[in-house]
C-alpha cells in the first residue's frame, strides 16, 4: 500500500518497490508541489483546487491563485 501526495493525490510507492527508482520515490512530494500553472477560462476553473494552485484565465487575462477559500486575483495581465 502506498501513501498519497497532498495536492495531486499521487501514489507514493514504498521505497525500493520493484520498478521504482529510489530518487523518484523521494521526489514525489516535490513533483506534487510544483504542478505548474493551469490555463483555463473563467468558466472552467478547476473544481477541486488546492491552496496555492495558480491558474491563468485566457478570457479575462488574469492570473489567479486559490487562497484556500476562493480564487484571488494575483496579477491582472491585461
Amino acid at each position: 500500500m502506498s501513501d498519497k501526495t497532498l495536492n495531486l493525490n499521487l501514489d507514493v510507492p514504498v521505497t525500493g518497490t520493484y520498478g521504482w527508482h529510489v530518487d523518484w520515490d523521494r521526489n514525489m512530494d516535490t513533483l506534487d508541489a510544483h504542478p505548474g500553472i493551469k490555463t483555463v477560462t473563467s468558466g472552467t476553473r478547476p473544481p477541486s483546487p488546492w491552496p496555492g494552485q495558480v491558474i491563468f484565465e485566457t478570457d479575462s487575462k488574469n492570473l489567479m491563485v486559490f487562497d484556500g477559500d476562493d480564487w484571488a486575483l494575483w496579477l491582472p495581465v491585461a
